[in-house]
């Protein structure tokens, strides 16, 4: 795994931000420190919807006919624990909806996990496979299931069949490489 780090003071990043202007992005890392000194984990910079929509969460609040309704409403009256590498708490998580860093996931897990199995199927995160894995891995699929066929031609004495899959062998191999 390779450790990311800060662009400031070169300590172990923990928060990542990506910020897109014009279609360009711009990926930042940066330690809990740096982070909040520049009042990046300040839960109050997040709320641009807010600003932007000043009725929304007044909105959403209406829509609820149920408090249950509500993802956070989901959280509870826990303790306000606060991460020991960004400092979120639960509150923090409450009013931007986010969560500081990835250490967060540990920290609240008791308290965030019945949120997340309300939205997705499943808690763990199971990302995708990169186009060119899934290529040389149905590649390598297929390669073992004719060396598998190879060997049965072998057993039944099946020469021309054991050469041509043989072939066919061989010139997979050549074309991944």
């Amino acid at each position: 795994m390779v450790v990311k780090k800060c662009e400031i003071c070169s300590d172990v990043a923990s928060v990542f931000l990506t910020q897109v202007i014009n279609g360009k992005s711009t990926k930042f890392c940066l330690c809990a420190k740096c982070a909040k000194e520049r009042g990046l984990l300040d839960p109050d910079a997040f709320d641009l919807a807010e600003k932007l929509f000043p009725n929304l969460k007044k909105l959403a609040e209406e829509k609820s006919s149920h408090p249950l309704d509500s993802p956070v409403s989901v959280l509870g009256p826990k303790s306000l624990t606060s991460c020991p590498v960004c400092s979120f708490t639960l509150k923090d998580f409450r009013n931007v909806g986010r969560l500081g860093c990835s250490e967060c996931y540990q920290i609240f897990e008791e308290e965030i996990l019945p949120l997340l199995n309300q939205f997705q199927s499943d808690s763990q995160h199971h990302g995708k496979t990169p186009e060119k894995a899934e290529i040389r891995e149905n590649e390598a699929r297929t390669i073992n299931d004719l060396e598998q066929q190879l060997s049965l031609a072998i057993a039944k004495e099946n020469y021309e069949l054991a050469a041509q899959l043989r072939d066919e062998i061989n010139q997979l191999r050549a074309s991944s490489n």
